[in-house]
């Protein structure tokens, strides 16, 4: 092979030598042969050949002489340059470049083909520029040593300055450029410090002044522009990267202050041109490039603009207001002015805002106005032509952006480019319009503007297509800008006056008549006009018999009508449109079938707002026209549609019993019969041109006016289902249809049904009344059906009338009715609820009176003592639930008297309440009477009530007494048991609202007492026990001593799986957080010490315990400090809890004490150390490893298992640099585990485990990040990949052997394959071999299969 690698270098080195030999014309075959012994030349230790041609060349480039021309203008020479700068050492290169002013000749050789002479034809009747059109083909492939195929390429100078030659020339030098710059990427270089030393010297031969440097973009820019602008596209070879070849250059200048100016100067002209013509954003043209290179060239180009010209000239303006560079850019603009306007414009307003500076968002909107003002200014100065495509461009952007452009600018373009004498650009008014209507609005330049623009929609005809879409938009724009403007009543007077200069037989829909138009107005009426101002458009509506006018005024008037909603505007203007719209003297035959129909709808507005005289009125002006419409008239036709829908309105304005409900009835239902007749036809159902078909009418009472559809067919005996749905009236009727109430509930589940007022109020108004008092009390089955529902109905759906006469009936003799007792709690319940629900929006039904709520109270207590197992825990914890659903029903009581000023009917009210208050009760009904203090105080201390009421901060002061007083009584015997328990447990809620004074004055005495019951309550009483440990929480924590120093109720395991029934996990939170409610960092450490050092593990209270830790480490937020470590840390807590997770008795404890140590990893990562990462993986690895696994089977402990180690790899994996054993080792264990003990849902854990080797293999962006740069060549993802390398292999190996010692089911196996494609991927070659020597014959089976189907599956092709 030496011999073969001398033979090819010294023929190599004669062929070199050989270019000396003859004269020039012999050069481009002694390069043609030269160029096809590179590829089989073999690359040995000596580059004197390559060298030598290097030299070669670059010394026949050199100079001014034709011939000199000629070798720098032959594509060839530079394929073999760009071949030979991929072999020859860098450092040999950079001296060769040097000596012979490589730079000086590429400048000279971009200058001459950026300039190419115009092509001529040739002797031979054929074009050169032709012959070489399919020279070259695209090409992937990086490998500059690669051949390529050629055509051959002429060597006279004359074909070799024609437009094409100087293309296949340019793509020579960039081609061979790229390679020399890729070569000197010191991210790719590997080698002996020589060869950076070298590439450092090719790249100081490019280190020049911006200034110099633009002698070399300059020309660069062009040839490129010429590649664009070619009529043919033609592929040259890596034509994506021209334009990142240039950014390479550039970036190798030595950067100085000048910089943007020689930008600005002397490249962003023909950038900008380029990327114009790229991006068509003034106009589309055919390119010579294809998309992916006119893709990439955007991109590239984009960038280099933005980095180097728009952001520092921002910089410049938003520091000092300078504008010399933009405005550079703009006069040097010349013939281009089409494409660089709207670039640079494109650039500004698209580059990022610098956030969390101090620039605001109005300056950015200032330098933004600037750069167009800048713009504006040279465009009046340019060619119209040039100027005018540019400023349509830019406005366009402008519009969709939504920029901030001023009045007086905008006003400027509608002068200069939009609204020329006889030439008026729609596509330049529309983005005006939208960006700042006020342009034609707050001036008289601006009014006359606009007249200027709004005389030309009077001959629609005579505007195309395009222009007449973009009318239309401006006008809606117009109208929604005068609107805003607070002058819609100008737009109307604007509007009237085209409607009537159009005429009757204008065509219907376009521009001024348009449907648009109408909504829009339609929409502004009641948001930006008054009643006075919309009468005041109405008085201009005079009447007249001109059909101009009357069309035009419907028009109108239909849009204002469709806008009135509101009460106010419906009084004021309702009649006054209707009447306008009639009032003209014109006959239904002289109006289109449009207006006609705009006619019709107007009174099919009016007539369901008015009044019943007001609808009759309408009715009889038009009920002449309107059944000779519904008889006579075409369906298709637009006024009988309307027509229609007027009559139906009539009717459900008169229905029921209206005077006009027969006739407008029988009317609609004739028509529906024609409807019918019409759809039973063969051509019924089709569609008409210009016409309607019954189907619209059909949809139409279906979609808008169900309530019609529903009359109709009652009246013709469509759905007779509703007759079986009467409403009940009598118990015989309840007990014929027994499901009634689930009929109804189904009707309520129609939202169409819901939303029917007359339906809904009649069947809430039917069970109301079945409320009323009965015999049997409120056990009547009728009673019954109404309360459960009235409990379903929503509570808006009930009217403030139906809530008070629901009231007033539950309430009328009310103690007759409790007395039958024939009825059970859970209904007492349900009639509570329906109270709390009636009362819970302004209810005042009549007689109310606070008794009321008190012989609910008592109704309540009196039902729970009299139950056979009053004293049962159940019973007791019953009873105490619904108090507290009574105290709220007090509390809204007492809120609708306290929120508001108090009239005489509140004072009565509450008169009333303080005296039954007072009052002296009976024993029984303390529990009562404590639930009715409490909930009064509550309701008046935080009311308007509070100051109004006389003597209030007596009577309050009076009630707290009575409440200590009552409390005193209720703590007084601690042998807590039945109803002395009930009264205690409510004078401990009614005691928590009261200042700590009297707090202490009540129960001071009582707190051992207090202490003591809260320890012995029993299993089911638990929830006492509870309230009273956040009452002494709250108020005497002193008397807690260390507060969870707590027995909790024996818990029983079963399956592994804790039932935790008799541990109230709500109350246990609620109490944590009543303890640490306000104590500083350094306390709960405390608790959390004790916790942790009385290890409770083995115990029924370990669960609970835990619950307490956990909670209390969400509680504890400190923060990384400067600050000494306390006694007791964080981290202690962590190595603690790790210890305790491999002594715990049972899944939950396991879950929970896994979650605490979560929480430490991920949430407080500021206090874990070294020590506590490896604490994890150790405790892992340990409960992993467990031979005698117990309750560690379940598949719980198998998911904490994994979630643990995956948060140390995402949150800590830094730290586990040096110490990635441990990992692994754990990483095995787990693997083992998993193997070891089949799961029901293996696959899933098998996925686990996965997503483990995954995160390790293919690590985020976040878990290998440092906090300072590492200053290595590649990135932190790369080298933790390159270093989980050296170990992951040993888990691959582990899941081999595991495969033959373990069954392995399908699922599992190919849940885990995605893990192990990814150590596939990391592992390197040595890694490979070691894993083939340390496996067994078996082993290698398994795993030469498992790389099989890696290759093809799982490894990355790069396709």
């Amino acid at each position: 092979m030496g011999s073969n690698t001398n033979e090819g270098e010294a023929a190599l080195v004669r062929a070199v030598r050989a270019l000396d030999q003859g004269n020039i014309d012999t050069v481009p075959d002694k390069l043609e042969r030269l160029w096809n012994m590179l590829p089989g030349h073999r690359v040995g230790a000596f580059h004197a050949a390559e060298e030598m041609l290097v030299r070669w060349l670059l010394k026949n480039m050199t100079g001014n002489t034709e011939n000199a021309e000629r070798v720098r203008r032959y594509p060839l020479a530079w394929n073999i340059l760009g071949a030979v700068f991929t072999c020859v050492p860098l450092f040999s290169l950079a001296k060769s470049l040097a000596d012979r002013r490589f730079v000086s000749i590429l400048q000279q050789t971009l200058k001459e083909v950026s300039a190419p002479q115009k092509e001529s034809a040739q002797p031979n009747g054929a074009d050169s520029d032709v012959e070489m059109a399919d020279a070259l083909t695209p090409e992937s492939a990086p490998n500059p040593r690669k051949r390529k195929r050629t055509a051959p390429s002429s060597f006279d100078l004359p074909i070799q300055r024609q437009p094409g030659h100087c293309i296949h020339t340019a793509e020579a030098v960039f081609e061979a450029i790229r390679v020399l710059l890729c070569r000197c990427d010191v991210k790719s270089l590997e080698g002996s410090p020589n060869h950076r030393m070298g590439a450092e010297h090719i790249k100081s031969l490019f280190s020049t002044s911006s200034t110099e440097a633009v002698a070399t973009l300059v020309p660069f820019l062009t040839i490129c522009n010429i590649a664009v602008s070619q009529a043919d596209q033609q592929a040259f070879q890596e034509q994506s990267t021209w334009i990142s070849t240039f950014n390479a250059l550039w970036e190798l200048r030595l950067q100085g202050p000048d910089d943007t100016s020689n930008v600005a100067i002397n490249l962003a002209i023909p950038s900008m041109s380029l990327l114009g013509k790229l991006s068509g954003v003034s106009q589309p043209m055919p390119l010579g490039v294809d998309a992916t290179v006119n893709e990439q060239w955007t991109r590239d180009l984009a960038r280099f603009l933005a980095r180097n010209l728009v952001l520092p000239c921002r910089a410049a303006f938003l520091n000092g207001k300078d504008q010399a560079n933009i405005k550079h850019v703009v006069d040097l603009a010349g013939v281009s002015t089409a494409q660089t306007y709207p670039v640079l414009f494109d650039l500004v307003t698209r580059s990022p805002r610098v956030y969390g500076d101090k620039t605001s968002k109005k300056d950015y909107e200032e330098w933004t106005q600037t750069v167009f003002d800048v713009i504006l200014q040279a465009s009046k100065s340019n060619r119209r032509e040039r100027s005018q495509a540019a400023i349509e461009a830019i406005m366009e952007m402008a519009a969709e952006r939504d920029l901030a452009l001023s009045a007086s600018s905008l006003r400027v373009v509608c002068q200069e480019f939009a609204l020329r004498p006889d030439d008026e650009r729609w596509n330049l008014l529309l983005p005006i319009v939208k960006l700042n209507p006020d342009v034609f609005l707050l001036s008289e330049e601006g009014e006359e503007l606009l007249q200027r623009a709004l005389q030309k929609t009077e001959h629609p005809q005579q505007l195309s297509s395009t222009d007449l879409d973009k009318a239309s938009q401006f006008i809606v724009h117009l109208a929604d800008g005068y609107a805003r403007a607070r002058d819609l009543s100008s737009f109307v007077k604007i509007w009237l006056r085209y409607l009537i200069a159009a005429g009757p037989d204008a065509t219907p829909g376009v521009l001024w008549s348009q449907p648009q138009l109408s909504k829009t107005v339609a929409s502004h009426v009641e948001k930006f006009l008054n009643v006075d101002q919309l009468l005041e458009i109405m008085d201009t509506f005079t009447s007249g018999n001109d059909t101009a006018g009357a069309a035009a005024r419907i028009h109108i008037i239909d849009a204002l009508s469709a806008g009135i909603k509101s009460e106010e505007f419906v009084d004021a203007a309702n009649m006054r449109s209707f009447e306008t719209a009639y009032s003209d003297q014109i006959s239904r035959k002289e109006l289109s079938d449009t207006l006609s129909a705009g006619r019709w709808a107007i009174a099919a507005y009016c007539l369901p707002r008015g009044t019943l005289e007001e609808a009759g009125r309408i009715w009889s002006q038009i009920k002449g026209d309107a059944s000779h419409i519904l008889r006579k008239s075409s369906i298709r036709k637009r006024e009988t549609y309307t027509a229609f829908q007027c009559c139906v309105a009539v009717w459900l304005a008169n229905y029921p019993h209206g005077p006009a409900e027969k006739e407008t009835g029988d009317m609609v239902c004739a028509f529906v019969d024609r409807l019918l007749e019409s759809m039973a036809k063969p051509d019924g159902k089709k569609s008409a041109k210009g016409g309607l078909t019954a189907r619209e009418y059909v949809y139409w009472m279906l979609s808008e006016s169900s309530r019609a559809m529903s009359l109709i067919g009652l009246r013709n005996g469509m759905f007779p289902i509703l007759l079986s749905l009467s409403l009940p009236q009598e118990p015989a009727h309840v007990e014929a249809v027994p499901d009634i109430v689930t009929r109804y509930r189904s009707i309520m589940e129609n939202e169409n049904n819901l939303n029917s007022h007359e339906l809904m109020d009649k069947m809430v108004d039917s069970y109301i009344h079945l409320l009323q008092p009965s015999v049997q009390g409120f056990s009547d089955p009728l009673v019954k059906k109404a309360v459960q529902f009235l409990n379903d109905v929503p509570k808006e759906r009930l009217s403030r009338s139906q809530r008070e006469t629901a009231m007033s009936h539950l309430f009328s003799e009310f103690p007759v009715r409790v007395g039958a007792k024939s009825f059970g709690l859970d209904y007492w319940r349900q009639i509570v609820s329906l109270m709390m629900k009636l009362m819970s929006m302004p209810t005042f039904y009549k007689g109310m009176a606070f008794s009321d709520v008190v012989m609910v109270a008592n109704t309540t207590q009196m039902m729970h003592s009299e139950s056979e197992d009053a004293d049962s825990p159940q019973s007791l914890l019953s009873a105490w639930v619904d108090l507290k659903l009574v105290g709220e029903l007090a509390a809204l009581s007492v809120r609708q008297m306290t929120s508001g000023t108090l009239e005489q009917r509140e004072k009565t009210y509450l008169t009333e309440a303080i005296a039954r208050l007072q009052q002296p009760w009976e024993h029984a009904e303390i529990p009562s009477l404590l639930t009715l203090l409490r909930a009064f105080l509550a309701a008046v201390e935080d009311s308007p009530a509070s100051t109004q009421l006389e003597g209030w901060s007596s009577t309050a002061l009076q009630l707290k007494k009575s409440v200590v007083s009552f409390a005193k009584d209720a703590l007084k015997d601690m042998r807590l048991g039945g109803q002395k328990l009930m009264a205690a447990m409510n004078a401990l809620a009614a005691l928590d609202l009261l200042d700590p004074a009297l707090v202490k004055e009540a129960a001071g005495k009582k707190v051992s007492s207090l202490v003591e019951a809260s320890k012995t309550l029993d299993n089911e009483l638990e929830p006492f026990g509870w309230e009273i440990r956040m009452f002494l929480a709250k108020h005497f924590p002193e008397a807690l001593g260390f507060p969870f120093r707590m027995v909790f109720p024996k818990q029983s395991t079963a399956d592994g799986d804790l039932s935790i029934a008799t541990v109230d996990k709500s109350a246990l939170l609620k109490y944590v957080d009543a303890v640490v409610h306000g104590v500083d960092d350094e306390t709960k450490l405390g608790y959390l010490e004790e916790l942790l050092e009385n290890d409770q593990s083995a115990t029924p209270n370990a669960v609970g315990e835990l619950m307490v830790i956990y909670r209390l480490l969400q509680h504890i937020k400190g923060t990384k400090s400067n600050q000494p470590l306390p006694t007791f840390n964080l981290s202690q807590a962590h190595s603690t809890l790790c210890n305790r997770l491999l002594h715990v008795s049972s899944v939950p404890e396991f879950v929970l004490a896994a979650k605490a140590i979560y929480l430490l990893l991920d949430q407080r990562s500021w206090c874990i150390t070294q020590w506590n990462i490896e604490a994890t993986l150790s405790t892992v690895s340990g409960i992993a490893s467990k031979t005698n696994l117990g309750i560690f089977s379940s598949p719980k402990i198998f998911q904490w298992l994994c979630r643990l180690v995956e948060i140390i790899i995402k949150r800590h994996r830094i730290r586990l640099d040096g110490h990635f054993h441990i990992l692994i080792t754990a990483l095995q264990s787990v693997l083992r585990q998993l193997f070891s003990h089949m799961f029901d849902s293996t696959s899933a854990h098998a996925q686990l485990f996965a997503r483990l080797l995954t995160l390790v293999c293919e690590p985020t962006d976040a878990s290998v990040s440092r906090s300072s740069a590492s200053g290595g060549l590649d990135s932190e993802r790369d080298r933790a990949k390159r270093y989980a390398g050296q170990y992951m292999y040993l888990v691959l190996m582990q899941y081999v052997k595991l495969q033959l010692e373990y069954p392995v089911s399908h699922g599992v196996r190919e849940a885990l394959e995605t893990g192990m494609y990814s150590v596939l991927d990391i592992t390197t070659q040595d890694g490979l071999k070691l894993m083939n020597d340390a496996m067994d014959p078996s082993g290698r089976v398994i795993f030469r299969e498992l790389y099989k189907q890696y290759q093809r599956f799982g490894k990355w092709s790069g396709v």
